[in-house]
């Protein structure tokens, strides 16, 4: 016997439901997502699951759609058709004021893509000011990624630009830029060097300053100054 709550539940309105929650999950993923995933977080089975993807996919594919569903293997995303390649490519084709990056963030952005990989440090030296808004807002946006630390005294990470960069200027690769010396260093192995020599130096410093005070007197020094007091 089904319990009340089974009795009053509506297929159709639950359809419709687990279709609003895969389309709003496939949207802000933008990547392909994997069936388990979406079986886990719509409750369903996984033939409840395919009918679902079955029916988004017809319902797509009509021409009243600029997207479709795709599957990958045992994933699942949403893409713009091919059709939608020309307006794709003119929306694509201005960055500037479809990203509405400010000029500190275009500024941060060259130095990256000309000198990558970068630190904070050498965007710091080049820009002459503190970087880090102008760079999280760049990893917001998804233009700059963080792509693993150096092996120095604090483990500075290093950013480098991502394909999404890529896309929105139109380049295939950065070989594409114009050159352009923008770093007192030409590879961060350079730099690397010269940060080793600073902080050597630092710390050689500092080792000259841990000294005992009391070691740096000479005695006699001491020995003569209080006969002469006592004279006094």
């Amino acid at each position: 016997m089904n319990s009340p709550q089974e009795e009053q539940r509506n297929p159709e309105a639950d359809k419709w439901n687990h279709i609003q929650s895969l389309e709003a999950i496939l949207f802000a993923a933008g990547d392909p997502v994997s069936c388990s995933i979406l079986q886990d977080l719509l409750a369903v089975e996984a033939d409840e699951l395919n009918h679902l993807l079955n029916f988004m996919a017809k319902t797509y594919a009509s021409e009243q759609h600029g997207i479709e569903l795709r599957r990958l293997g045992d994933s699942v995303a949403l893409a713009t058709k091919p059709a939608a390649k020309v307006v794709l490519e003119k929306f694509f084709a201005r960055p500037a004021k479809v990203l509405h990056l400010s000029q500190a963030a275009y500024e941060t952005l060259a130095v990256v893509a000309y000198n990558e990989p970068v630190t904070r440090a050498q965007l710091d030296q080049v820009r002459g000011v503190n970087s880090d808004g102008a760079l999280n807002r760049l990893v917001e946006k998804g233009l700059v990624e963080m792509t693993g630390t150096l092996d120095l005294p604090g483990r500075p990470a290093v950013f480098r630009t991502t394909e999404l960069f890529l896309r929105l200027y139109g380049i295939q690769s950065l070989a594409e830029l114009e050159p352009m010396d923008m770093l007192m260093y030409d590879t961060v192995q350079d730099f690397e060097q010269s940060y080793r020599k600073t902080q050597d130096l630092a710390l050689k410093h500092d080792d000259s300053n841990d000294d005992d005070p009391l070691e740096s007197i000479n005695i006699s020094d001491v020995s003569q100054d209080a006969s002469h007091a006592e004279e006094l």
